[in-house]
């Protein structure tokens, strides 16, 4: 909290008690690196995620942390390559598969974009999140005719889910179509 309001010291503080690099309280370590990320103080977060990531390798989110430092800070294909090593691991994981999709995007990688894309839809089928990612994919490609059979699909799939009717608006908004 404090550290999302600009009062990294102050957050810090209270967490410094209970992690330390040297420890093994993961879930300590894990608050720490989150807060030096918020704080966008990256070498501090990597290694607090490295910390956790070495004291409890089978959970992913120590990784996921690494994943999208190494994303901010330019290195697409460490992050890819990361992300890409959780869903090998955790083939469950969601957000690894956004990850991969995301970061394939802007590797421009659209195969393996697709291949991402089908593996997520098979574990969170009519998700909301993956519907949103479908649109925004297909508004990127300029593919009006996959963006409209995705909205149709968001709508049918979440029929009360306001973002989905927020994309509807837009759209007729955009385009005069219904």
């Amino acid at each position: 909290h404090y550290v999302q309001h600009g009062e990294l010291a102050r957050g810090l503080d209270l967490i410094a008690p209970f992690a330390h690099l040297d420890s093994l309280d993961y879930d300590a370590l894990m608050d720490v690196a989150n807060a030096y990320a918020a704080a966008d103080q990256r070498a501090a977060a990597r290694a607090y995620y490295e910390r956790a990531a070495a004291v409890t390798p089978e959970r992913a989110d120590a990784h996921l942390g690494l994943a999208r430092l190494a994303s901010r800070d330019g290195r697409l294909t460490s992050s890819l390559a990361i992300y890409e090593k959780i869903v090998a691991d955790n083939p469950e994981s969601f957000e690894g598969w956004l990850g991969v999709i995301r970061t394939g995007q802007l590797l421009n990688e659209p195969m393996r974009v697709a291949s991402a894309t089908n593996q997520v839809w098979q574990i969170a089928p009519g998700s909301a999140l993956l519907h949103r990612e479908e649109l925004r994919l297909a508004l990127q490609a300029g593919d009006t005719a996959r963006f409209v059979a995705g909205l149709e699909q968001y709508l049918a799939d979440q029929p009360e889910d306001s973002a989905a009717h927020l994309w509807r608006q837009r759209w007729m908004g955009a385009t005069g179509q219904p």
